[in-house]
């Protein structure tokens, strides 16, 4: 049985993961099931939120919301933080010898709301690549932490599992965006550099980004291609591509050049002489499913993430 790794950074919010972990798992976990599934939390307890909530109810709330077949794994040690989760998160992937090419990860944090259920899996079916993230969230380019991504063995190990070319400076979001960039980025007083390291498993020359949608709502603007078009990225080129279905699941394909499209049938042998290759592949799939909730919670506990490096990664 194929293996989903869920991956959780939390804090203490009470009966909250009601409305976002656990509405996931009631909207998608009958097309997810086929999975052996491991969810891995870990949990931290800003000092504020201690005076409302606490680590043992959060787990109470978890256990009741994660189906029982699911294996679900806590992590409640010091050192807290956005970073410091992040790293605890994919040391113990690591420690559970959890890392596989083969496996489909997801980064699920707890403040994202599902608000559309449709089969997700259809799509991890089919478009199962080396070096491949999914995102189901509004204006979550490649990098991004928005509601996910879901993403291949491949894409977690050399693209999102970064954790000894990180620093302290900043939140892993910020590290991880400025990794898939390629070029020397400043990240805090260093550089990070993933042109500069030898890995035969990834093709550093050219980034895939794909639009898929439903046939009858084309919104290729949500491509963001003015964003990859920046000095950052350096030597690496792109190419942006569009995939439509119907309600048969019936797709057409077309390359995107700025926003044009001529779109015709395609097959999944097709699919694959585009994208069976070794290049990080990035698919943005519509509907939208995740919308963020976190921020109603932050202004109800009047929490302020960290805005400056010398406020560290955590809740003030």
């Amino acid at each position: 049985m194929t293996k989903l790794i869920i991956l959780t950074a939390s804090i203490i919010r009470g009966d909250f993961h009601k409305k976002t972990i656990g509405k996931f798992y009631e909207f998608f976990y009958e097309y997810l099931k086929e999975y052996d599934i491991y969810h891995i939390i870990n949990i931290d307890e800003p000092t504020k939120l201690k005076l409302f909530f606490n680590r043992h109810e959060t787990m109470h709330v978890y256990n009741e919301i994660i189906p029982e077949q699911v294996n679900t794994i806590f992590i409640n040690e010091p050192n807290p933080g956005f970073l410091q989760a992040y790293k605890k998160l994919v040391s113990k992937v690591e420690e559970l010898d959890l890392v596989n090419d083969d496996y489909l990860y997801y980064w699920l944090e707890d403040d994202w709301e599902p608000k559309s259920n449709y089969n997700i899996q259809q799509f991890f079916t089919l478009l199962k690549y080396s070096n491949t993230s999914y995102t189901f969230s509004n204006n979550a380019p490649l990098g991004s932490f928005r509601g996910g991504p879901f993403m291949t063995g491949t894409y977690f190990k050399n693209v999102f599992n970064i954790r000894q070319y990180m620093n302290d400076t900043c939140d892993p979001e910020r590290q991880t965006q400025r990794w898939v960039r390629g070029g020397k980025n400043k990240n805090g007083h260093n550089f990070i550099h993933r042109l500069s390291i030898t890995n035969e498993t990834i093709d550093n020359t050219v980034i895939h980004l794909i639009m898929i949608c439903p046939v009858s709502k084309i919104e290729t603007t949500d491509l963001c291609e003015w964003l990859y078009k920046s000095p950052p990225y350096g030597s690496i080129s792109f190419q942006f591509h569009l995939i439509t279905y119907n309600e048969h699941f019936e797709l057409q394909y077309s390359i995107l050049n700025d926003n044009t499209y001529e779109l015709s049938p395609i097959t999944q042998i097709q699919l694959d002489l585009i994208f069976n290759n070794l290049c990080i592949k990035h698919f943005i799939i519509k509907p939208i499913i995740m919308f963020d909730l976190g921020r109603q919670f932050n202004d109800k506990y009047d929490l302020k993430k960290w805005a400056k490096i010398t406020d560290g990664t955590t809740y003030k």
